[in-house]
C-alpha cells in the first residue's frame, strides 16, 4: 500500500457514497456533523446507542453531512501498489 491523503468537502445535508474495496480508508479527526458507514463499522458522534465508533473504512463507504453548512473530513487512503 502507499499512503495518500484525502480531503473531503461536504456540503449541507451532502451524502456521498465512495468505492474503496481495495482500499483502507482511515479519518483522522472526528466531526460532529459528519455519519460515515462502511463494512468495517460506524462512525457518528450523534449515535447514543453504539459501543464503539470505528476510524478505518472499507468497500463502500457511505458519508453524509448532517448539518445546515460545510464540514471538511480528512482521511489517510491506504491504496494498493501494482507489481510491475
Amino acid at each position: 500500500y502507499y499512503p495518500q491523503i484525502k480531503h473531503l468537502v461536504l456540503h449541507a445535508n451532502e451524502f456521498r457514497e465512495v468505492n474503496a474495496y481495495n482500499q483502507l480508508w482511515i479519518l483522522v479527526d472526528d466531526n460532529t456533523d459528519a455519519s460515515i458507514t462502511g463494512e468495517m463499522g460506524v462512525f457518528d458522534l450523534s449515535l447514543q446507542n453504539v459501543n464503539e465508533l470505528k476510524y478505518e473504512f472499507q468497500g463502500l463507504i457511505k458519508i453524509k453531512n448532517q448539518s445546515a453548512g460545510t464540514i471538511h473530513l480528512r482521511f489517510v487512503v491506504g491504496v494498493p501498489k501494482h507489481k510491475k
